[in-house]
């Protein structure tokens, strides 16, 4: 009888680049995706979402320092 590997996914996740984090938060809350804070990234604003599959995925916009 042959054995079926198990698939588990590496710890790591997939990051996807946003313009308006916040706007975009509002979105995901009003359809019931948790949004998960993390640590704070310098220069950058972030939160995670599971997919339906449990992978990790995090959500980032780039702040201009500068001002």
């Amino acid at each position: 009888m042959a054995s079926r590997k198990i698939f588990n996914p590496p710890a790591k996740h997939i990051p996807f680049l946003v313009q308006n984090l916040a706007v975009f938060c509002k979105h995901l809350a009003k359809k019931g995706i948790a949004v998960i804070e993390d640590e704070p990234l310098p220069g950058a604003n972030r939160f995670y979402v599971h997919d339906l599959f449990g992978n990790r995925l995090e959500i980032v916009e780039w702040i201009d320092e500068q001002g």
